[in-house]
């Protein structure tokens, strides 16, 4: 469908400016600077908690993805479109799920609605076409087409408001669209034709046959200087795809061995060569040192920076830290250096040395080595020696150093093979990493050793555009993909320059000396072993560093081989093009599109032709409408949940579960982990807003409960693990004086936390460490949080007894006879109508056990109460004592909001769209302040209390002449007097029940600052010191204002102020109208026209 017409709504949080002209739009862009104006907003107020902790990055990353799914709602998307656009992603992020999952990464999202392409793109990109055209790119390239149409939404991110403004474009042909974003189109036939190619494009999108002739298409996008492919690499690729090569193109630094003594020396000149010999012979007798370990334990010392009984060099040894590197590798039976092999042909050329230099840079960046690591210029990016590794992924006392090897591949979900075509997607391009095990087995990495590579992996992107050699790389990937495609054909080839006009007497040593313009300037340690045959190397060490309890130093490129991986399986199964991805699948993957059944595994396929790492999908349809997918990876060792490790066997299969609905502007994402509820994200449709709520399950809170005792751990070390600081709604003591947490609603599991850590198996649970210090081979104490019943209540009791923590962390429950006081209890309903009694007395509640709202087994948000009551009896004193009949918006930590007023407490599940009004009303107030409400039916209002400046004297005017300050922007609040004239229809209070000629006056008044929430209801009274009125804000045109489809310039991405005024000086406040009826009668805040 296309994107619904605003539809009148007040109990939309309206940023500034979203009221627009009714008149004078046009299709014409704006003039120069013209920001472009937004036709619905995005509040994730509600959805805020789950960003705690988060780095900048994964908080842009999240928020993103958020908006993509508020844009669905917006769309008013059923379950089966939510369902082809979301099965393979998941509402929240968790490094824990990201091999099970597709999660976009970058500026840019998309879905589809029918057959437009929706995409978005953040206001102020620096390269717009550039993430469009790869969200185009990307889809076409999973579905097999591209969308007929595609309509683009410019989004801008509010960060001190938790607002998003987004705009649409006018809808286009994706034809028309790309041609706009620069996308060319050209026949290969001559080398002359490729080079035109190749001079004009800077992206390769597609390569395909029609009638046997070869064309290409790709995108102009500007391109830093070296990161162009040139018509001589497309030459080098192609011959390397020739059979007479053997190998498909490649590149590796090979890891080698130290054969003799004068290959040691080689690499370590600093050693004595009496000492070389004996490393290599094994002899000791007669030498300063009795064996190997010792010699080991000197260059230890010497790399850490630690004393030795004497000079180093007096006993042989080299002072030098690479060379220590280098013979410690040797002495621990390990490499010496590292030799360049090229595969396919690519010795000499320029494609090897950008091959040589990518794989040599990522493998030192990733260790913190060298003079352009770019943890300050990439934003996430955070060297192995910087790296902060939780103390629940820390390995057992005892584990021995890591090593591995890390390689560049081709990304396969990025590559869609057709008849006649290949289509590529967004990004070419994969980092991958395996480890080291017993009997030359490579297995998964440890935490520590892969996170730096998954997150280089993860955000390719960004790197490159830091990096111009890893965006040509990206492009050779491309390119090899495309001919390894082309080669298997019979039909057709690229033509190719002469070998004489091919560069293929290159040394990478001549070749970064003369290319100054490289990120990484740091010297390479050439070594000449003689038993090399090509260029070798040293690898400088990081510098020591702490993690774990331990001391650490950290010390190939492939390009497109599926061809010869695939070894003519078929691994493109025919589905329909909603659920179609690109990647490899499991032969017997299939969809039924009529009951939307089916299931898929996607796997990946290694050098030995066989199909490994399965991520298997499950489509089930439920009788509501609902769309479930399961989701199922095979077990592993590294399990991060958040700062957590999740304790589950690593043969225990990892199940995700995500449960979608959508329908008329609603959409809600269940997200489960191994059968228990991590939680729920809701985007709901009120006029021109969308609200996003998180509403925490009990493995979320469980996640933020054993975080925050593993940072106490880590904060004060000591035994016994300390109560949690968020997570848990109370604690309580079972019958066999276990303290149990409960971290969730009705029959929901509860957590126990222990220090006895039996082996993982196939229930799940959750460990977490802290240091142990002085314990050198145990260096890491653990605990482990585990899932149990809920418990009875004690002895039969019926009654509990709650204590707030008055600081808002845990309370604790105990049971307790019946109130002895209940002279003044606290009324609590629901928006549903349920009714509950709270007993307060000497700063404890007493409630009834059995409560169905506030029992021992009753709802989250009544738990939640009982943990920030402090909070509340603040609030219902402060409505006591102001005696302005309204109710105070308290957030209960993220798991609902209360709304308190005199002796009451309306109690709103977190997922309510009442809470969403609650805890966006506070975030986009500057001050924070706890929101004034009123409920009006079944809605809620925001009142505003603060202060207005009159801006002139009242006018008298028709209510029909009050509109064109509507049509300026301006905001319209009418009296309270009119109240019985008006009617609210689906939110707003509009103005249709009053005839345009009523006489009203009109009072233009001024807000102290800018506000991008525009409150329901106002309070005024003139400023002479008499009583205040009340005011409701109108739509004056309930047909809805015209949309904006003028093409947007470039503004910041990110707001962090107020918007500036129209002269570009910041806005100091809002302007809004006030109107009277034009009566006799002395009206609270209207003042006189006289």
């Amino acid at each position: 469908m296309s994107v619904p017409t605003l539809t009148r709504a007040v109990i939309a949080l309206l940023a500034s400016g979203v009221l627009l002209a009714s008149a004078g739009c046009s299709d014409q862009p704006p003039s120069p600077g013209t920001p472009p104006s937004p036709n619905f907003t995005v509040s994730y107020a509600g959805a805020g908690d789950r960003l705690s902790g988060l780095s900048p990055t994964d908080r842009q990353e999240q928020v993103t993805d958020w908006t993509r799914t508020a844009l669905a709602a917006h769309l008013e998307l059923d379950s089966a479109q939510l369902r082809d656009t979301s099965f393979d992603t998941t509402p929240v992020r968790e490094d824990g799920f990201s091999d099970l999952t597709r999660q976009p990464t970058g500026p840019g999202r998309s879905l589809l609605d029918g057959d437009t392409l929706h995409v978005l793109v953040p206001v102020g990109d620096p390269a717009p076409a550039r993430t469009i055209g790869l969200q185009l790119d990307q889809y076409r390239t999973d579905s097999g087409a591209d969308a007929p149409n595609v309509q683009v939404h410019h989004y801008r991110v509010h960060t001190d408001t938790d607002l998003v403004d987004i705009a649409a474009d006018r809808q286009l042909p994706t034809g028309q669209e790309r041609s706009a974003l620069g996308y060319v189109s050209a026949r290969l036939g001559s080398v002359d034709e490729l080079k035109q190619f190749l001079d004009k494009t800077s992206h390769l999108s597609r390569l395909e046959l029609r009638d046997s002739e070869v064309w290409a298409d790709g995108w102009n996008w500007p391109a830093p200087a070296g990161a162009k492919v040139q018509a001589q690499d497309v030459s080098v690729l192609q011959r390397g795809y020739a059979s007479h090569f053997g190998a498909r193109p490649g590149f590796s630094l090979d890891p080698q061995d130290a054969e003799t003594t004068q290959d040691l020396l080689a690499v370590v000149p600093g050693l004595s060569p009496d000492l070389a010999a004996r490393i290599i012979g094994k002899d000791w007798a007669g030498s300063d040192f009795r064996s190997a370990d010792e010699v080991g334990t000197w260059a230890d010392a010497i790399l850490f920076g630690e004393p030795t009984p004497e000079d180093p060099r007096s006993v042989g040894l080299p002072t030098d830290r690479t060379q220590l590197w280098a013979l410690k590798g040797v002495l621990e039976g390990q490499h010496a250096y590292s030799q360049a092999r090229y595969d396919g042909g690519l010795a000499g050329t320029q494609v090897g040395m950008t091959l040589f230099y990518t794989d040599y840079v990522a493998k030192n960046w990733t260790a913190g080595v060298g003079t352009g690591v770019p943890a300050k210029a990439v934003a996430g990016f955070v060297p192995d020696s910087d790296l902060v590794v939780p103390w629940s992924q820390c390995g057992s006392a005892g584990s021995d150093s890591e090593s591995g090897r890390l390689w560049f591949g081709q990304a396969d979900t990025a590559f869609g093979y057709g008849a006649d075509s290949v289509d590529l997607g967004a990004q070419a391009t994969r980092l991958f990493a395996r480890s080291n095990a017993d009997g030359g087995k490579e297995v998964e990495t440890s935490y520590g050793f892969g996170r730096g590579l998954r997150w280089w992996d993860e955000n390719y992107a960004a790197v490159a555009a830091y990096e111009p050699q890893y965006q040509r790389l990206d492009q050779l990937m491309r390119w090899s993909g495309a001919l390894d495609w082309l080669s298997a054909k019979d039909s057709a080839t690229l033509p190719t320059l002469p070998d004489a006009q091919v560069e293929s007497t290159l040394t990478f040593a001549n070749w970064f000396a003369q290319h100054p313009e490289l990120k990484e300037r740091a010297p390479v340690d050439f070594v000449k072993p003689s038993s090399a045959t090509e260029e070798a190397l040293a690898h400088t060490p990081s510098p020591a560093y702490q993690q774990c309890g331990g001391q650490w130093i950290e010390g190939g490129v492939s390009l497109s081989n599926s061809t010869d991986r695939t070894n003519g399986q078929d691994y493109h199964p025919d589905l329909p093009s909603q659920v179609k991805r690109a990647g490899l699948f499991e032969p017997d993957a299939g969809f039924d599109d009529g009951d939307g059944t089916g299931h898929l595994t996607q796997v990946s396929v290694d050098d030995s032709h066989t199909a490994s790492e399965h991520v298997r999908r499950d489509f089930s349809p439920r009788p509501d409408g609902a769309n479930e997918v399961e989701t199922t990876g095979d077990g592993r060792n590294v399990a991060p949940l958040g700062a957590v490790k999740a304790w589950l066997s690593q043969n225990t299969p990892r199940k995700l579960s995500l449960l979608l609905s959508a329908g008329h502007g609603l959409v809600s994402e269940t997200l489960g982990f191994q059968g228990k509820q991590l939680g729920k994200l809701t985007a709901q449709q009120h006029g021109d807003l969308v609200t996003v709520q998180w509403s925490r399950g009990p493995l979320d809170r469980v996640r933020q409960a054993m975080e925050s005792v593993q940072n106490k751990l880590v904060a004060s070390p000591s035994p016994g693990s300390p109560p949690p600081a968020d997570g848990v709604l109370y604690g309580f003591t079972d019958a066999d004086g276990r303290q149990l947490l409960r971290v969730g609603g009705k029959d929901d599991p509860w957590l126990s936390i222990s220090d006895q850590i039996p082996p993982a198996d196939d229930n799940l649970a959750f460990r977490i460490g802290e240091p142990n210090p002085g314990q050198r081979n145990d260096p890491v104490r653990y605990y482990l949080g585990t899932l149990v019943p809920a418990p009875d209540v004690l002895g039969g009791k019926h009654w509990l007894t709650a204590t707030p923590d008055p600081h808002g962390g845990q309370a604790s429950v105990v049971a307790s006879d019946p109130p002895a006081d209940t002279g003044s209890p606290v009324r609590v309903s629901t928006p549903d109508g349920r009714e509950s009694v709270l007993y307060p007395h000497d700063g404890r509640l007493v409630l009834d056990a059995n409560d169905p709202l506030l029992g021992l087994n009753g709802t989250t948000e009544g738990a939640a109460l009982l943990r920030g009551f402090t909070a509340v009896d603040a609030a219902m004193h402060n409505a006591a004592e102001a005696k302005d009949g309204f109710l105070r918006g308290v957030e209960l930590g993220g798991d609902g909001v209360a709304l308190v007023g005199d002796g009451q407490v309306i109690l709103v599940p977190a997922d309510h769209p009442w809470a969403a009004r609650a805890l966006g009303a506070k975030s986009a107030d500057p001050a924070h302040r706890m929101p004034l409400l009123l409920v009006e039916g079944n809605q809620v209002l925001i009142v505003d209390e603060s202060p207005l400046t009159a801006t002139g004297p009242p006018q008298r005017m028709g209510l029909g002449d009050a509109k064109t300050l509507a049509a300026a922007g301006v905001t319209i609040y009418v009296h309270e007097h009119f109240r019985s004239t008006l009617t609210f229809e689906d939110g707003p209070v509009i103005t249709s029940s009053l005839p345009s000629d009523t006489k009203v006056t009109v009072r233009q008044v001024k807000t102290q600052q800018h506000q991008a929430v525009q409150p329901e209801v106002r309070v005024y009274g003139g400023g002479g010191g008499g009583s205040n009125g009340k005011w409701l804000r109108v739509d004056l045109f309930p047909s809805g204002p015209t949309i904006s489809t003028a093409t947007p310039t470039t503004t910041p991405t990110t707001a962090t102020s107020s918007p500036a005024g129209a002269d570009g000086t910041p806005a100091t406040g809002t302007t809004v109208a006030l109107i009277c009826p034009d009566t006799n009668e002395k009206l609270a805040g209207c003042g006189s026209t006289d």
